[in-house]
């Protein structure tokens, strides 16, 4: 149709419609008002939900109480890669991140330029100055979770810490620069099911050969497709991050951003 109205309260019934809460739709709709007409809950039973809304609560059931004699050593290790030459920041504000999430160990695999102001900023980090996908070696044996891309680029030091990590069998979330270069591989060299993809629209258009427009347009179909072309979850950021798993038929959609 082309247009659409932007409304300061929309009124939607029976049930909510997935449209309303990602891309354009918060913008359109305003204040959204919900009645379920007294429709009743046996009803809703017999409806499959394609989307389920999460949010600080939900995620929150995540994380059980610790013991209090529980340690860092309890909680995993976490490395995070990335950080080419002037783009320490973004390995930064990951390692930063992974400790707040309660990551128990945090080391840090980057340039040798950014180590002192790494452990300037970030004295609870273990910070590794690496120059080759070699002098990564040691560290993935010693991790439990590798973060890979921050800051990353696309050179030749990219290419052989990102072809090291992917030799692995340790669980990846993968950001950044790490999808587009994986975006360039043959698909057989791309999938696995113990990964965390995090592509901006932009990047899940190079990863699903196609426009950002397009992502953009069906946002629920672009998430689906890249779980079912990569494995693992697949999260596409953006206003309604939306996550499809595995595991689930529903795609998750994060109403806090």
């Amino acid at each position: 149709m082309g247009g659409a109205v932007l409304a300061e309260l929309t009124v939607t019934f029976i049930g909510l419609k997935q449209g309303m809460f990602t891309f354009k739709g918060p913008v359109c709709c305003g204040e959204i008002v919900f009645d379920g007409l007294n429709v009743p809950s046996a009803a809703y039973e017999k409806v499959r939900a394609t989307t389920q809304r999460v949010d600080a609560g939900w995620l929150s059931n995540a994380f059980p109480p610790r013991q209090r004699d529980a340690h860092k050593g309890h909680f995993g290790h976490v490395l995070v890669v990335g950080g080419n030459n002037g783009f320490g920041g973004a390995v930064m504000m990951a390692a930063q991140a992974a400790g707040r999430v309660g990551a128990g160990l945090v080391s840090v695999a980057t340039r040798p330029a950014h180590v002192t102001a790494l452990l300037t900023r970030c004295p609870e980090v273990m910070v590794h100055g690496v120059e080759s996908g070699e002098a990564l070696q040691s560290l993935l044996a010693r991790a439990s979770v590798i973060v890979i891309g921050p800051g990353f680029g696309q050179d030749e030091w990219s290419r052989q810490l990102l072809n090291k990590v992917l030799a692995t069998d340790v669980p990846l979330v993968v950001d950044a620069d790490a999808l587009n270069l994986l975006a360039q591989r043959e698909s057989d060299l791309a999938y696995r099911e113990n990964w965390i993809m995090t592509p901006h629209p932009g990047e899940a258009a190079r990863l699903l050969a196609c426009s950002t427009a397009e992502v953009q347009s069906d946002r629920f179909a672009a998430v689906r497709g890249l779980q079912q072309q990569y494995g693992g979850v697949a999260l596409l950021k953006g206003n309604g991050t939306l996550v499809a798993g595995m595991t689930s038929s529903s795609i998750k959609l994060c109403c806090g951003g």
